[in-house]
């Protein structure tokens, strides 16, 4: 039994020396290896801020070993960068790389954060519009305005956020987002901001029209959302406004149903019009009127009177008797004819009377003769 526990007992030993040896075999390999090549770079001493000259007390340079981690562009020497501007903060103990340090020429200050395409602008702030005084140089910020201006011909208190994700340049004639204490208590009247050049004129209506206030949002958040915007009307409500709203809807509503229906009239009245024109014009049928014609049997024999027959016909155009009467010879009124003379007259009658004599009288029933004998 005892030689059987010692069994295990033996090959754990065995195993656990196996493992030391081919561990210490490893760490005994990698001190004789050959020393790793070393390089010099030049770190930050403490901490440079940014848009400030960096001087030689500002660096240090070390040896340290050449990694692929080691950038490409670490700066060698100090006297590389020496009198350049840090083109942005560069912490204590960090590598100091070509991309932090601003082209050479570029003087210190706010100019070294204006880009190309961009402009530096102040706007005033309070403890309340500048989030509390805690804004540094490096921030992000957006921009909103509160301001009155006027719609549907009233006036309407809105705020609107106006520009998104804008770095903060300035806050006062603080450049570095590094504060002091011989100015890190000192509050700041104004902020400035660095916006693209079509945003200025924007900014400055703003500020002339209205309030400016200052949003901080996060370094990582670059999300440009739909720009929010509420109004008065909104945050604490308006009765009478709102009763307002609804009958101008009211009235605008039975205003529209007004004009349809004289629309629908309008229609109807040139459908009918035009249904008129398009149909045959009936002229009304004129009863014809019957036509007397009167025929005088003259007698020679002044003693005798003359005898009259009246012949009455369907119209004056139609051959068809209707009735014959015989009685005497009517006595009507005749016109007198326009711009005929006695003597023209005369000489008319004495044509169709051959026996008429000049010193005969002529009366106007003589030479006027009826119209239902002619």
């Amino acid at each position: 039994m005892k030689s059987k526990a010692l069994v295990p007992l033996v090959v754990g030993l065995v195993v656990g020396v196996i493992a030391i040896k081919y561990t210490m075999d490893a760490v005994n390999a990698a001190k004789g290896e050959k020393d790793t090549d070393m390089v010099s770079v030049v770190m930050a001493r403490s901490d440079i801020p940014s848009t400030v000259q960096i001087t030689p007390d500002m660096l240090i340079a070390q040896e340290t070993p050449k990694t692929p981690l080691l950038a490409m562009d670490t700066v060698a020497k100090p006297d590389e960068i020496v009198n350049r501007v840090a083109l942005k903060s560069i912490p204590q103990g960090v590598p100091i790389t070509m991309s932090m340090i601003a082209p050479e020429g570029t003087l210190p200050g706010l100019i070294v954060r204006v880009k190309e395409g961009f402009r530096a602008v102040g706007v005033k702030i309070t403890e309340s519009s500048g989030v509390g005084y805690l804004i540094h140089p490096g921030d992000w910020v957006d921009v909103l305005v509160v301001m009155d201006v006027k719609r549907r011909s009233r006036s309407e208190t809105i705020s609107r956020v106006i520009l998104q994700r804008v770095q903060v340049g300035a806050v006062g004639q603080l450049l570095n987002e590094r504060h002091t204490e011989e100015n890190g208590n000192r509050v700041a009247q104004t902020v400035t901001l660095i916006v693209k050049e079509e945003d200025v004129p924007k900014l400055h209506l703003a500020q002339s029209r209205g309030r400016i206030t200052l949003a901080m949002r996060g370094a990582e958040d670059l999300a440009l959302n739909q720009p929010a915007e509420t109004t008065g009307t909104e945050v604490f409500g308006n009765k009478d406004e709102e009763e307002k709203e609804q009958q101008n809807q009211q009235d605008n509503s039975a205003l529209a149903d007004m004009m349809a229906k004289v629309n629908a009239l309008t229609n109807q009245a040139n459908q009918n019009a035009t249904q008129t024109k398009s149909q045959p014009v009936i002229e009304p049928v004129v009863q014809a009127e019957p036509k007397t014609v009167s025929v005088i049997n003259s007698s020679a024999d002044k003693d005798n009177e003359d005898a009259a027959v009246h012949i009455t016909f369907r119209d004056e155009n139609s051959m068809e008797v209707m009735e014959v009467n015989e009685g005497e010879r009517p006595r009507k009124p005749r016109r007198r004819r326009r711009g005929a003379s006695r003597r023209a007259r005369r000489a008319s009658y004495e044509e169709r009377s051959p026996d008429f004599g000049e010193d005969d009288e002529v009366s106007q029933d003589d030479y006027y003769p009826s119209e239902e004998s002619e």
